[in-house]
Order: structure tokens, then sequence, then C-alpha cells
């Protein structure tokens, strides 16, 4: 039983909570490890994508910083060490916020706000190409039900984690839940109406257009008569 206990708390247990504490530096990191390897217009979109929504969750947790609200400080708790997110070394989140002792605000919880903001982006962008997804066939079609699926599981998985260890209260993680999903689809429709739909086909299946090169109604013959 000795044993047993040792590998569950310095092997299973550590490794799951670190693989929680690194999230938002792993999604990150490995956007723009995708982007460079596919060279893929989508992917260097939602790179740069995460970025712009990294920079608008530092400038709101800036905010309710300066505004020194007391209900939003996290209070000091022998599971800090839980809480911090991010590598140990300095990344882009703590170049952004000159070190993580410099803002005291718990809202929004980066890893939850950034994990909804990434899911929102990813689901949106599927339910977009929804129409696309079902006329390939089912093997295309379970595609957005399962990244709704995985998301939601992943976005509960750390949640929890994020209030057993008391990293923030239930009205912060909702609060920062609702605000990452605003921010991804803002983001999403942002890139749709400035750069295309081809900038979000993450799944880079043909999409349907309404119209030819022309702006002449383009007609699709049905399989059956």
């Amino acid at each position: 039983m000795k044993n047993i206990q040792y590998v569950w708390d310095n092997y299973i247990v550590a490794n799951f909570t670190e693989q929680i504490r690194i999230l938002p530096d792993s999604i990150l990191l490995g956007s723009a490890l995708l982007s460079f390897i596919t060279q893929s217009y989508s992917s260097t979109v939602l790179f740069l994508s995460l970025i712009e929504a990294t920079a608008i969750g530092i400038a709101i947790k800036n905010l309710f910083g300066f505004f020194d609200m007391n209900h939003m400080t996290q209070e000091p708790s022998d599971t800090l060490k839980y809480c911090i997110s991010g590598s140990v070394s300095p990344t882009l989140e703590t170049v952004a916020y000159l070190g993580r002792d410099s803002i005291a605000s718990a809202f929004p919880s980066f890893p939850i706000y950034f994990l909804a903001t990434a899911s929102s982006y990813i689901v949106g962008s599927m339910l977009m190409q929804k129409d696309e997804l079902e006329a390939l066939g089912p093997s295309y079609s379970s595609r957005f039900y399962l990244s709704t699926f995985i998301s939601s599981l992943l976005i509960l998985v750390v949640s929890t984690y994020r209030l057993y260890y008391h990293c923030e209260g239930v009205g912060t993680v909702i609060a920062t839940f609702l605000l990452g999903i605003v921010v991804g689809s803002i983001i999403l429709y942002q890139n749709t109406l400035l750069l295309g739909r081809d900038s979000t086909n993450l799944t880079g299946i043909p999409l349907l257009r309404e119209r030819t090169r022309d702006k002449k109604p383009l007609y699709v013959c049905p399989q059956k008569a």
C-alpha cells in the first residue's frame, strides 16, 4: 500500500497537477508549433488570436487590480502553489504581467479564461462549418460534437481543479468562463469579418460557396433526380 500511495502522490497526482498548471502555456505554444509545422493560414490566425485573447485577458485583470476590489483578490492559501499557472521560467504571461506578483486580482482566472476562449473559438469555427461537415458525411459531422464534448470536459476538469485547491471562488470561475466564451466568439467574428471564412477553417475542408467568383448564382445539381 505504501508503494501504491507513493506512486499516486509522486507520479500520478504530481504529473496531473503539473499538466493543469502549464495548460495555458501549452495551448499557446502548441498552436504556435502547429502553425509553424503545417504552414496553415487558419492555424496561424488561431495562434495570433490566442495572443490577442491573452492581451485582452491581461488588460481586464489589470483593470480589476487597479480598482482593488477586495472580493476579487486572491486569498493566501496553503495550496497557492497549485494555483500558479504557466511554466516556472518566464513566459508571455509573466512578461506581460511584469511579474506574477504585480496583479492582485483573481479575475479573470487565467487558465479558465484562456481555455474557455480557445474552446469558444474552435467550437464556434466548427459551428460555422456545420453545413460542410454534414455534407461530407458522419465521419466529418461528428467532429463538431466531439470538439464540443472534449472542450466542455476539459473546462469542467480545470474548473473543478481550481475550486478544489481554493484558487478562486465559484462566482469568479463562472464569470471567467462566460468572459472567455464572449471573447472567443468576438475574436472569431472579427477574423471572419476582416479575413474571411478561410481564416477560421481549422479543419481545412472545402467551404460551400453561395456565389461564383464573378458574383453569379451557383447551382448545384442534386445527386438523385
